[in-house]
């Protein structure tokens, strides 16, 4: 993988009151797609390495990211 010069993410995923868990750690790989005046910008992140207890709290618990 190409090293990219000063980047670095943040990706933390939510519940509403804004308790929630980092995943800044791990590896991420994000598509952003950029929307028009009439739809809304969009983004897809695929997390590698979660655990299973983890990917189960993220889809029953956390509604932000």
């Amino acid at each position: 993988m190409t090293a990219q010069y000063l980047r670095s993410l943040s990706l933390v995923v939510a519940d509403s009151s804004g308790e929630g868990i980092d995943l800044s750690n791990l590896r991420v790989r994000f598509h952003v797609r950029r929307g028009d005046t009439q739809t809304p910008n969009s983004m897809n992140a695929r997390v590698y390495n979660l655990s299973a207890a983890t990917a189960a709290q993220i889809e029953n618990e956390f509604t932000q990211i």
